[in-house]
């Protein structure tokens, strides 16, 4: 019909405007963006402060020795860093605070309302509530990863299924989602429906909350560990081929009994993902080191970042969309300054 375009003339829905590229010498751990700063916290336990432009950079020694996982405050504000000297602190660009210390690496960190956290070393999960008590809760096994699903609610994924913990100060009986594995990432979808796992034999793993149903969504080279919603939480992106892997979740029934969308492929794995918080575009990061993104209404690719051999392993947008930074192994980041196309 005339004045219509077809998906191949739909523009591209931003552009990098500004790129900026670091050797930061230690590898990329956590990345995250705090009041208009890059944070990236590294594997030789510093914590590096950059401005989106990617100059005036601040470094705080933070652990003594490798950050191996990290969470932003929900007040936006501090880094939460866990480390493998078994500290879990709080950092800013003015130093950083020890929350807790033991004996065991931390394996994951996540922050909950009201400054509270929750961290696993092991199988043994820890939760800081805010102005309470701090309580232990050993899990059926390893766990694999962890994330808030609600202000009072967190998800623990671990050998044998998930398990669900109230957190607030009158919690409720634990509930457990079981399915057999190891089970290394977990997600909730934005309207809390659907809960999805990475499992450790290289599939996705669901459970449509309100009833139970599982789901299995295969089809993967490797484990997918890196999970991202869109910003209307109608498809989850994932890890683990060697292209993105996008699945619908519009609907009742999710992704059950319908095929999954793709987008980029390359010879390469694919490391990591996250969507844009705006537009429907997935940043996509390789085993190769190449990031891009892509575009989910005719699939057209924005490269970022050319592959060197070093693999991708943190990527995060600014709430706006408007700064984007990606990190590797080898420690290079990248920032770029996104904009509208011209």
């Amino acid at each position: 019909m005339p004045g219509l375009a077809t998906r191949a003339q739909v523009p591209f829905a931003v552009a990098v405007d500004h790129r900026a590229d670091h050797a930061l010498g230690a590898h990329v751990s956590v990345l995250s963006v705090i009041n208009g700063q890059v944070v990236a916290a590294l594997g030789d336990g510093t914590v590096r402060f950059m401005a989106s432009g990617g100059h005036d950079a601040k470094s705080v020694a933070a652990h003594k020795g490798a950050i191996l996982c990290g969470a932003r405050t929900l007040d936006g504000t501090s880094l939460l860093t866990g480390g493998d000297d078994g500290r879990v602190n709080c950092v800013t660009a003015e130093g950083a605070t020890i929350l807790s210390e033991g004996r065991k690496w931390i394996d994951a960190i996540t922050a909950l309302a009201d400054r509270g956290y929750a961290f696993c070393a092991g199988s043994m999960l820890t939760i800081q509530r805010p102005n309470g008590p701090r309580t232990e809760h050993k899990m059926p096994g390893p766990i694999g990863g962890m994330n808030r699903v609600s202000p009072a609610g967190l998800a623990v994924a671990h050998l044998g299924g998930v398990t669900l913990i109230d957190v607030s100060d009158k919690p409720k009986p634990q509930a457990t989602l079981p399915w057999d594995g190891l089970h290394v990432a977990v997600t909730i979808s934005p309207d809390r429906r659907f809960i999805v796992t990475g499992t450790y034999d290289g599939a996705l793993h669901g459970w449509r909350i309100a009833d139970s149903t599982d789901m299995q969504m295969g089809g993967y080279i490797s484990k997918p560990k890196s999970l991202s919603w869109s910003p209307r939480g109608n498809w989850l992106a994932s890890s683990g081929a060697n292209r993105a892997v996008l699945w619908p979740f519009e609907g009742r029934n999710g992704p059950m009994g319908r095929q999954a969308t793709t987008l980029a492929p390359r010879r390469a794995l694919v490391t990591s993902v996250v969507w844009h918080p705006k537009f429907d575009i997935v940043a996509i990061g390789y085993e190769d080191g190449a990031v891009m993104l892509a575009q989910l209404s005719n699939g057209r690719v924005l490269p970022v970042r050319e592959p060197d051999g070093s693999a991708v392993t943190e990527m995060t947008f600014d709430g706006k969309g408007r700064s984007f930074a990606c990190g590797t192994e080898s420690g290079a980041l990248t920032i770029c300054l996104l904009g509208d196309p011209s």
